[in-house]
């Protein structure tokens, strides 16, 4: 009974949700800061083309946030690691998710992003510093009820960087196995989720 409900939400979340302007994640884009609503969705663009950065995104604490370092348990968001091809990660800001890897989110709430790594592949697993702090690589996401306004200042325009023309690659994340890309007839909107498995458990996989 309790799944169906969820899922039942869940359907009900998917006609009511708002897709937001794409959020570009590299070092020339600092001090992000937006606003989003219950159910709505995002798409953060990677580093592409000659910025040549591989990242990880994270979500932790205001405190995490204001010292750019990782606490014991961080919930990571996506990993941007070919600079090749325009990667994006795909985020849907729901209170439920089906899936059991995803992040979630509750209204009223500000969320705060960053990424400790280096930008090259040997700093990638970095644990503090990193481009958080040598480039303000972190972001603040202010969450509110369904249906009612945002009122976030963005520091910063999100610039998109020079890419390389290549294929898209999106993040969608079908229940099951959900670090693999998905073949093309899985590309369904009600499974673009986000992980949120702890980096100690995706070690020991």
């Amino acid at each position: 009974l309790l799944p169906s409900l969820i899922f039942s939400c869940f359907l009900i979340s998917l006609v009511d949700s708002k897709r937001l302007s794409d959020i570009y994640w590299n070092s020339t884009n600092p001090h992000l800061e937006s606003c989003s609503a219950i159910d709505d969705l995002v798409d953060i663009r990677c580093p592409s083309g000659k910025t040549n950065e591989q990242v990880i995104i994270y979500r932790v604490s205001k405190v995490e946030y204001d010292e750019c370092r990782l606490g014991d348990s961080p919930k990571e968001v996506g990993r941007c690691v070919d600079p090749k091809a325009e990667t994006k990660l795909k985020i849907a800001f729901r209170m439920f998710q089906p899936n059991p890897f995803a992040l979630t989110y509750q209204p009223d709430t500000t969320y705060y992003f960053i990424s400790t790594s280096t930008g090259s592949p040997n700093g990638l697993t970095n644990r503090e510093g990193g481009l958080c702090t040598t480039h303000a690589l972190k972001m603040k996401m202010n969450v509110v009820k369904r249906g009612a306004a945002c009122h976030s200042h963005r520091k910063h325009h999100h610039h998109k960087t020079t890419t390389v023309p290549s294929t898209t690659v999106s993040r969608d994340i079908p229940l099951g196995n959900p670090y693999r890309l998905p073949d093309p007839e899985e590309r369904r909107e009600e499974w673009i989720l986000t992980p949120s498995m702890p980096i100690e458990s995706i070690q020991k996989k």
